[in-house]
């Protein structure tokens, strides 16, 4: 397998599609052996012809160092080709020709059964494949279990999820508490965050025209919603359990961003006159501001902050590190901290903002990096590579 050299990724939508544009610039312009990548292959489910310039534009992104290919169904073959698409492998072609195997359908562990066929290879589902009556594999949270989930990828582990969008922010915010309280895992602190989630992503036909509730699943009446089980689990991964953290959630019909507001109780009253003053904001910036995977804004409109991570640079415009959108964990909206002084307790709430589109993008590469280089990967070199795609951290 350390020889190995060709990614497949299943699915173009809106994980998919920009991981595929992604893989296919760092193997061209990275120059590093965490990307020494060759060809990159894609598959298309549905021969359209209002998808064809999509997929010529994906084609395009190769070059002399990395190929690009396509791959689609057997028997859709001559419909694509009708079309004017120009498959190179039908998908068992490419399932057999490719070491590592991105699932971005949604759909993974339906097709899990097909995958379990091929017993040299490494498969990568996403978020909506974690949940716990549903899991692909391991499930991985960049910047919170790399070191673990590594561990497993050398013991033989072949089946991983990257965790979804909300899992990243979630557990990232977790982290963020657990670096000015000490440790939120003792039984003093409970945190709860209730995530308003936006209609749908950009690229999708159907955008809600109301407010919606999301129903209680009795499946996680601890935890409110499967976002926080899966913080919970990666987090247990590591050896830290006894989370007490809880999640609810409703739909807007904002097409933007999600937002997620937090709350915090302290139990201790001895911290209470220690974080009830000026320090306790400034200790909070400073963790935040030393999280590479967070952002700080003082602006409040999910709009101007989508936009705004769109039409930023970053510090030398590297093609493959461009931060066209935001790959960081989480966005901070510093004017929502608030401290409050309770009889007993404290209670700390902010709020903050959930780049959606592409924080997973980040832990993809990540994941693609490891299986690449397998026993020579470190989550801190990696990191450092890729933290222009983590900047700026003022929006």
């Amino acid at each position: 397998m350390q020889g190995s050299k060709t990614i497949l990724v299943i699915g173009t939508g809106t994980i998919g599609y920009e991981l595929i544009r992604r893989l296919a610039w760092a193997a061209n312009y990275s120059d590093h052996p965490y990307f020494d990548w060759k060809e990159i292959i894609f598959h298309k489910n549905q021969p359209l012809q209002a998808n064809l310039p999509r997929i010529k534009r994906l084609l395009q992104q190769g070059d002399a160092v990395a190929k690009i290919s396509l791959a689609v169904d057997a028997d859709k073959r001559k419909e694509f080709e009708a079309l004017g698409y120009t498959p190179t492998y039908t998908l068992d072609e490419a399932l057999g020709k490719a070491d590592l195997v991105f699932d971005a359908t949604g759909k993974g562990l339906a097709n899990k059964h097909h995958y379990l066929q091929y017993q040299d290879k490494v498969f990568v589902g996403q978020g909506s494949d974690f949940k716990k009556d549903k899991k692909f594999g391991l499930l991985l949270v960049g910047g919170i279990n790399d070191n673990q989930v590594h561990f497993q990828l050398l013991q033989g582990e072949r089946f991983f999820v990257v965790g979804s969008c909300n899992a990243h922010m979630l557990g990232r915010g977790m982290r963020v508490i657990s670096s000015v309280f000490g440790s939120p895992f003792g039984g003093d602190i409970s945190v709860e965050a209730t995530i308003l989630r936006r209609s749908d992503d950009l690229n999708k036909r159907m955008i809600a025209t109301s407010f919606s509730f999301s129903a209680p699943d009795p499946k996680y009446l601890r935890e409110g919603t499967y976002h926080a089980h899966n913080v919970i689990e990666a987090f247990n991964s590591i050896g830290i359990g006894d989370l007490d953290f809880r999640t609810k959630s409703g739909k807007l019909m904002d097409p933007y961003m999600h937002v997620v507001f937090w709350r915090v109780e302290v139990t201790r009253v001895d911290w209470a006159d220690k974080w009830f003053d000026d320090t306790f904001e400034n200790t909070f910036r400073e963790q935040l501001v030393n999280d590479p995977w967070c952002s700080l804004t003082w602006e409040n409109y999910a709009n101007v902050v989508f936009t705004d991570l769109r039409h930023r640079q970053g510090p030398k415009a590297i093609r493959w590190l461009e931060p066209d959108r935001g790959f960081m964990q989480a966005v901070f909206y510093l004017p929502s901290l608030q401290v409050i002084k309770k009889k007993k307790r404290i209670v700390v709430e902010f709020q903050t903002f959930t780049p959606q589109d592409a924080n997973v993008i980040w832990s993809n590469l990540e994941m693609a990096a490891m299986v690449r280089v397998r026993e020579n990967f470190d989550p801190k070199v990696f990191l450092e590579l890729t933290r222009p795609m983590l900047e700026p951290k003022e929006i």
